[in-house]
């Protein structure tokens, strides 16, 4: 499958840059898929911000301040970018407080394994 992230979005809430994300959809796929998607989700931020295009771009995980090697080793939560250790070490103690679509997401990005998009 050929995951479309538009797909995956919904309209405008009312926020200039907000879109709305179905969580619930993404939770669905097949492992591949949601690596899939996940991947091109961090991907996105190379083209958007110019991230890994020269040194420069090169962005740092907000936790350990180390910079982040490109879009497989990037994790997204409330607009931090994180490595995928610090980020276990932040979303463990994020989930108390979630939703269950939400643990569930996280969940699954906790376990993404890009190696499934190597066949």
């Amino acid at each position: 499958m050929t995951i479309n992230l538009e797909d995956f979005r919904g309209p405008m809430l009312g926020f200039p840059l907000f879109n709305y994300f179905d969580f619930k959809k993404a939770i669905e796929l097949s492992d591949r898929d949601f690596a899939e998607l996940y991947l091109k989700l961090m991907e996105e931020y190379r083209y958007k911000d110019g991230w890994w295009t020269e040194s420069k771009g090169i962005p740092s995980c907000s936790k350990c301040n180390e910079k982040i090697s490109g879009p497989k080793d990037l994790r997204r939560y409330c607009g931090r970018s994180l490595h995928p250790n610090c980020f276990t070490e932040e979303i463990k103690i994020e989930m108390k407080s979630m939703n269950s679509i939400m643990k569930k997401y996280f969940n699954r990005v906790l376990k993404v394994d890009f190696s499934l998009l190597d066949n």
